[in-house]
């Protein structure tokens, strides 16, 4: 028997009500009539809806007038891009929640998502913190980089007017030692000439020692 597009999409429509229903148990075991399901739900419904990336547009989709396509889309991407979770497990309002819908309906939270097995949103969240955790350490390294410069700045700082002041001391140093040795030549100088002095002083004496004649040619001319 030929069914009519009503009649299809109708069907449709409640193949798609019975699989969310039956995921929201296989998830939360949580049992929700095929008629109440809802893909906006409110938090006091006990389950909230996440989407991935590109697929938040069937979160929006109203189940009573949805089209066969949507419905056979919502049923593929269950357990895969769409699946229930526990509202308390979705981020804070106001952040990336995988569904605008989904978050404006949940209460501020913060709470740490709870790991659920073959849920991609837990996977999304602990991915998440993961990054934001490494995000802080890659802060604090960088803070600790930036600390780290700065000392090594003031220490090339350091480095380079002791390297001056060392520049300074060797030209003093230098000028100092020309001058030394200006001054111990002028000492060697001083010392060659006055023995120099002392040597002709003592010939002196010597020679006038050695001439026993020398008063007495004087004595007459001084009689005379």
């Amino acid at each position: 028997m030929t069914l009519t597009s009503n009649e299809r999409r109708a069907q449709r429509r409640q193949e798609c009500r019975d699989a969310l229903v039956a995921h929201i148990y296989e998830r939360l075991e949580l049992k929700v009539p095929p008629n109440m399901v809802r893909l906006q739900p409110c938090p006091k419904d006990g389950y909230a809806w996440s989407a991935a990336e590109g697929f938040e547009h069937l979160l929006a989709t109203n189940l009573s007038s949805g089209s066969v396509g949507v419905y056979d889309n919502i049923i593929a991407s269950l357990g895969r891009s769409l699946e229930a979770v526990d509202p308390r497990s979705l981020v804070p309002a106001g952040q990336d929640s995988g569904s605008d819908q989904a978050a404006k309906a949940l209460p501020s939270l913060n709470l740490v998502p709870q790991t659920e097995d073959g849920s991609f949103t837990a996977t999304i969240r602990r991915l998440e913190c993961e990054n934001k955790e490494l995000a802080d350490e890659l802060d604090r390294v960088k803070l600790r980089s930036d600390t780290l410069l700065e000392k090594v700045e003031e220490w090339e700082t350091w480095a380079q007017a002791m390297e001056e002041q060392l520049t300074e001391s060797q030209s003093l140093v230098n000028q100092l030692d020309e001058e030394l040795r200006h001054v111990q030549g002028g000492m060697a100088e001083a010392v060659r000439l006055l023995q120099s002095f002392r040597q002709e002083e003592t010939q002196s004496c010597h020679s006038e020692s050695e001439d026993p004649f020398r008063d007495e040619t004087r004595s007459p001319s001084v009689a005379q």
